[in-house]
């Protein structure tokens, strides 16, 4: 099944945690728990991300590299990882795949006494959900169809050559897997380097189920190769494509190498194949029966329907006509009310244009009369405003001759004050020149008068 987990799983996270992507992006984040100890003792646990990822890439494309989420102790129990894969369909892929898969070795699971693994002990791996959800079921592993599944008509190592051949690996394009008289299918995994065993090679399948047997046998060009037969029969052709022609190991533990895969199909598988085709054959037999059938109803559907739409049509055409004959006097009739309303019209207009005509040809005479009456009254009044223009100039220069023959008689009479004022003023002047001597003779005959009298009295 796959397990949706609540995003508040994610909250509590320390903050080594990867960022989510935006919701634009829409990715989809998995956790993962329980994983072997030899991956995550500390010499080894630098490289658990780029193990996480090779394992994760196989299903689908990963936005980013996987992190270590949360640590809780120093033996990597407790330890989570996560990593975004672009859709939600490669997220679901890898929890059907690899959820619960036993991940003891052979040797742990020997010391244990082969018992069944612990919850502790089987990989987990969850969806991180934007909000609580209950846990959801995908399709079961036995029977479901395979997303790598054979082509029709051939095995998947035709599409595993195709893809080769694009890398340029001559030999394994050329490379036929041989037919098996086995009774089970299985995969031929060529390539691997001496220094692998059974071990190895199992580690390769661990996200497919795990593996149910494994035979080293001979190979004429890698001297050996490997009979890998998996738990998940149905994961066999998915489990090729998905790993041929792919660099696995970690250079460290597992020597890296580049691996060939081939699903080679047993006798069971092959019959199996072959009754699914034979089953196919009959039901696509039954369904052209079907389809023969269905034609036939369909056309006698379609005659009978043929025939009701020719009486039909023979019946509109009928009407047709009658209504066409109808149609074309009620035509006749109004192309003459029409013609009619049309002469109507016409006469109407020629009058209303003559009656125009005459009406414009009256406004302008009248516009002419009125435009010659105002010319004569313009110039007329022209007339008079030069005439009073003349009486103006020749009343102004009158009133200017009486002005300066009034400022000459001014002058003449300011003149002659003048001339008074100053005969006056020396007549003024002679007086009191007059009044001054006599004064001074009165004076002279006062002073003798008095000293006469002084005399006299002495």
């Amino acid at each position: 099944f796959v397990q949706i987990v609540p995003s508040s799983a994610t909250m509590s996270m320390p903050s080594v945690m990867p960022s989510a992507p935006t919701a634009a992006d829409s990715p989809v984040q998995l956790l993962m728990r329980n994983f072997p100890n030899s991956w995550v003792v500390p010499e080894a646990r630098a490289g658990l991300p780029k193990r996480i990822g090779m394992i994760l890439s196989r299903f689908g494309k990963l936005v980013g590299e996987p992190q270590i989420a949360s640590k809780s102790s120093s033996d990597g129990t407790g330890l989570t990882a996560a990593a975004f894969f672009e859709s939600m369909a490669s997220a679901q892929a890898a929890v059907q795949t690899l959820l619960g898969a036993d991940m003891r070795t052979a040797a742990e699971k020997e010391a244990t006494g082969f018992r069944p693994p612990l919850d502790s002990e089987r990989f987990w791996v969850g969806v991180a959900a934007s909000r609580p959800a209950q846990p959801v079921q995908a399709a079961p592993r036995q029977g479901r169809q395979d997303v790598a599944a054979t082509p029709a008509g051939g095995s998947p190592t035709a599409a595993a050559s195709s893809r080769s051949s694009s890398n340029g690996h001559d030999t394994a394009e050329q490379f036929e897997p041989p037919q098996t008289d086995a009774e089970t299918s299985f995969i031929l995994v060529r390539g691997f380097p001496a220094s692998w065993a059974e071990p190895q090679i199992k580690y390769l399948f661990v996200v497919f189920g795990g593996t149910a047997a494994v035979r080293i046998v001979p190979d004429a060009q890698f001297e050996r190769a490997a009979q890998v037969e998996l738990k998940d029969s149905s994961a066999l052709a998915r489990a090729a494509l998905s790993l041929h022609e792919t660099m696995v190991g970690d250079g460290d533990v597992i020597e890296e190498c580049r691996i060939f895969c081939y699903h080679v199909m047993g006798r069971v598988e092959r019959q199996k194949r072959a009754e699914e085709a034979e089953r196919e054959h009959q039901r696509l037999a039954e369904e052209a029966e079907r389809e023969r059938r269905r034609a036939e109803a369909q056309a006698r559907v379609l005659e009978a329907v043929e025939r009701r739409k020719r009486e039909a049509r023979e019946k509109a055409a009928h009407e047709a006509a009658e209504a066409a004959a109808l149609a074309e006097r009620q035509r006749r009739e109004a192309e003459e009310e029409e013609r009619r309303l049309q002469e109507e019209a016409e006469q109407r207009r020629k009058e209303k244009e003559d009656r125009r005509r005459e009406e414009k040809e009256r406004r302008r005479r009248e516009k002419q009369e009125e435009r010659r009456r105002k010319a004569v009254e313009e110039e007329e009044r022209l007339r008079r405003e030069a005439e009073e223009e003349e009486e103006e100039e020749e009343e102004a220069r009158r009133r200017k001759e009486a002005e300066e023959e009034e400022h000459r008689r001014q002058e003449e009479e300011e003149e002659r004050l003048r001339r008074e004022t100053e005969e006056k003023e020396r007549q003024q002047r002679e007086a009191k020149e007059e009044e001054e001597r006599l004064r001074a003779e009165a004076e002279e005959e006062e002073q003798r008068r008095l000293a006469e009298e002084e005399k006299k009295e002495e």
